[in-house]
């Protein structure tokens, strides 16, 4: 299978969402920008990528016990990490928990500033 059948496959899997403003934006100033980067990957790495994440073990626990300030930030529409997994991740590192509203993983003019403020606001704390 090409890059490019899987990423029509993962398209027509995707859930239609109503896009925001800053999504409107990035695909009307940026139109086409993901496919490319998609198709520029290396199956390879995305394979070996891949194979990684399901081996790599749990290290929440290890990184709690550093007893480090740490912030768990992220879109309320991630599409990379499910959002109730970063809630658990936040209570078991006993972590600042951040949602910005309709943000995602993609980089979008209205999620920078939440972002840049949250990471702030959190540093500013410490």
């Amino acid at each position: 299978m090409s890059m490019a059948e899987v990423w029509e496959a993962i398209q027509a899997m995707e859930a239609p969402r109503r896009p925001t403003p800053a999504v409107r934006w990035t695909r009307a100033r940026r139109p086409g920008d993901l496919r490319r980067r998609w198709l520029g990957t290396k199956p390879a790495q995305l394979i070996a990528t891949g194979r990684q994440l399901c081996i790599e073990p749990d290290r929440v626990a290890e990184l709690a016990a550093t007893r480090l300030p740490v912030h768990v930030l992220s879109g309320s529409l991630d599409d990379t990490w499910p959002v109730p997994l970063l809630d658990d991740m936040a209570v078991r590192l006993q972590a600042q928990r951040t949602v910005i509203a309709r943000a995602s993983t993609r980089r979008t003019p209205i999620s920078r500033f939440a972002t840049a403020r949250a990471l702030a606001d959190f540093w500013d704390a410490r």
